[in-house]
């Protein structure tokens, strides 16, 4: 009886030992998994730390960005003399007024146009008016000096009858001794011009179309004599930009300052019978 006791409390003692060191073990690997999952949050607590921070200073630096104003680089032209002689005799003149403000607001360089496109038609101008060639100039007038003059003269529209008009206003000049008796432009060809001046005056709204951008824009030249009297012509000038190359262009002289169409022929006499 007492050989089983004991036998039987020994192996109870080794199986409550087998039993402790199991549940050691198993506390241990808890243990281990919790430190684990621990280290484990702590960085994925500092990932999403570090994440808040950089989107807080992105999201700071956009709304920064957005509040101050932005610099934006002025155009050479802007920083270009006043007055600079294209060729002997030609002069761009810049207006840093109104005139300069509508090619800006366009993103159009004014002192460019003026040597590519305007240096041309102002010397064809004055080519004409040193020649003395009245037809040269009426021929390049704008339709509403030619509807003027049209309805002085038989209610003629220029849409219908330009070249009449142009051939009766030629006519009525060379009967009155050279004098133009609508646009005075006998008092250009008759001045002794030394100077010319070309200045940027207005931009119209382009016209943007599937494979061009048709442009039209406004130019006052200015013919100064001897004694620094100046005529000055309003001219219109139209061209298609091909991807904002030069493409097709014409022009028309709009008015002849102080002469045409204002005054002149807004006070026009009604048409006499003999006149036709």
């Amino acid at each position: 009886m007492g050989t089983w006791l004991w036998k039987n409390s020994y192996e109870m003692t080794m199986w409550l030992k087998k039993v402790k060191m199991v549940d050691m073990l198993s506390i241990q690997s808890i243990f281990c998994e919790l430190w684990q999952m621990r280290q484990t949050m702590r960085t994925l607590f500092k990932f999403l730390i570090l994440s808040c921070l950089i989107l807080s200073v992105s999201i700071c630096k956009k709304l920064e960005s957005e509040a101050l104003p932005v610099s934006e680089e002025k155009p050479a032209w802007l920083s270009g003399p006043l007055e600079e002689e294209l060729e002997p005799g030609v002069f761009y003149v810049r207006d840093v007024g109104a005139g300069e403000a509508h090619f800006q607001e366009y993103n159009l360089d004014p002192r460019e146009m003026a040597i590519k496109q305007m240096l041309p038609v102002a010397k064809e101008i004055r080519d004409n008016i040193l020649k003395r060639n009245f037809r040269g100039l009426a021929e390049k007038t704008d339709s509403t000096i030619l509807n003027l003059i049209g309805q002085a003269n038989g209610n003629l529209n220029p849409s219908q009858h330009e070249e009449k008009i142009v051939n009766l206003w030629v006519d009525k000049y060379n009967k009155n001794g050279n004098k133009d008796p609508f646009c005075n432009f006998d008092v250009l060809m008759n001045a002794d011009i030394k100077k010319m001046e070309i200045k940027a005056y207005l931009v119209k709204d382009p016209y943007i179309g599937k494979h061009s951008i048709q442009y039209s824009v406004e130019y006052i030249i200015k013919f100064i004599d001897a004694i620094n009297n100046e005529l000055t012509l309003q001219v219109y000038l139209d061209f298609s930009s091909i991807y904002k190359r030069s493409g097709t262009e014409f022009y028309l002289i709009r008015s002849f300052w102080d002469h045409c169409p204002d005054p002149n022929l807004y006070n026009l006499p009604k048409p006499r019978n003999d006149d036709f």
